[in-house]
């Protein structure tokens, strides 16, 4: 009977200490959890400060012989500054012009968006 409750005391003390280990785990977890969640949100109020309005201009540009409308929109659709797709982009050369089809004659002028980032 003696050695029962030793026994059962080691094994106690035992699951204690497994439970003061997994504490101090979860302890850490959440410290770790708070200060990244810190990091995160200083790199999001400095990020969100460096973020530029984009305002929406227009130009009038010379058509190059073999230009296409797919060539300029690469040139001049700029990716970093509109949310534009080159398909979007080209569906408003055509309207702002007033072109129905892809075919674009060299000499002539058209006008295309440009986007301009404002400080």
């Amino acid at each position: 009977m003696e050695n029962r409750v030793k026994y059962r005391s080691r094994r106690n003390r035992k699951s204690r200490t497994q439970a003061l280990r997994m504490s101090k785990i979860k302890k850490s977890f959440f410290t770790c959890l708070i200060v990244f969640m810190c990091f995160a949100a200083i790199n999001g109020v400095s990020a969100s400060g460096s973020v530029k309005d984009v305002d929406k201009q227009y130009r009038s540009i010379l058509i190059s012989e073999g230009d296409t409308l797919w060539d300029i929109a690469d040139e001049h659709n700029d990716k970093s500054l509109s949310d534009m797709s080159n398909k979007e982009y080209i569906k408003e050369i055509e309207s702002i012009n007033k072109i129905n089809s892809d075919n674009i004659t060299a000499g002539n002028y058209i006008i295309v968006p440009i986007f301009v980032a404002v400080e």
